[in-house]
């Protein structure tokens, strides 16, 4: 009699289960502990995250991005033309031209050019080492020319660029005593040339030309001139 009660009740219990959702939990039936456990869906498995690009190298000293500033290398020549005025004790009207060939770049982008140089000035009038009234005179130098490229951080002004110069020059004078007197050659002479100066090397090539420059191989003048780097 009592397996029959208890085969009664488990089968009122399944009965039950079958008419309704039952929740979660133990349930005792005299000498029966029924534990019903939640039925779950299958957890989704997870979707594989997409590779993520591998990241730019960056400069740890700068933090800067590496992949955007290449080492550009130097131009193994350049030529150089600029025209501007040489004054001090006097007024010059000056053409020059550089020509620098690279001997030497550094890891910091600095880069050493040794080359030659030409001018072609030409003065009116000495007020402070002449005389006369009237007087002309042609300078044509020829020298030796260094030039040092200091890589710049300034995006518009790449370069700060150092130069020296040293060679010969030929003199052409003429003079005459009074300004309705034709003019009288004196001829030719040779006389020692020198410079040096600054330069501002501009993005796009164009350069301000800054210096001393010797007037006769002895008067230093202030040299101004704008040019281009080709």
């Amino acid at each position: 009699m009592k397996k029959f009660a208890l085969f009664f009740t488990v089968f009122l219990f399944f009965a039950f289960l079958a008419a309704e959702d039952v929740k979660t939990g133990e349930y005792d039936f005299g000498d029966i502990t029924v534990t019903l456990f939640e039925e779950r869906e299958p957890e989704p498995e997870p979707e594989p995250e997409p590779e993520k690009e591998p990241e730019k190298e960056e400069n740890q000293s700068c933090g800067c991005d590496v992949s955007r500033e290449p080492d550009k290398k130097p131009e193994k020549f350049f030529f150089q033309a600029s025209a501007g005025v040489l004054t001090g004790i006097n007024f010059n009207l000056a053409a020059n031209f550089d020509f620098g060939f690279l001997v030497f770049h550094s890891p910091a982008g600095n880069n050493l050019y040794l080359g030659f140089e030409t001018d072609f000035r030409y003065a009116m009038k000495n007020w402070m080492v002449d005389d006369r009234d009237d007087y002309n005179i042609f300078e044509i130098p020829f020298q030796a020319h260094l030039t040092v490229d200091f890589k710049n951080k300034n995006p518009f002004v790449p370069y700060l660029s150092m130069w020296f110069s040293l060679g010969a020059e030929l003199l052409l004078e003429s003079e005459a005593d009074s300004p309705r007197d034709s003019k009288k050659f004196k001829g030719a002479r040779a006389a020692v040339a020198w410079g040096t100066g600054l330069n501002l090397v501009l993005k796009n090539g164009v350069v301000f030309k800054t210096g001393l420059e010797g007037y006769k191989g002895m008067y230093p003048v202030l040299l101004f001139a704008l040019g281009y780097r080709f």
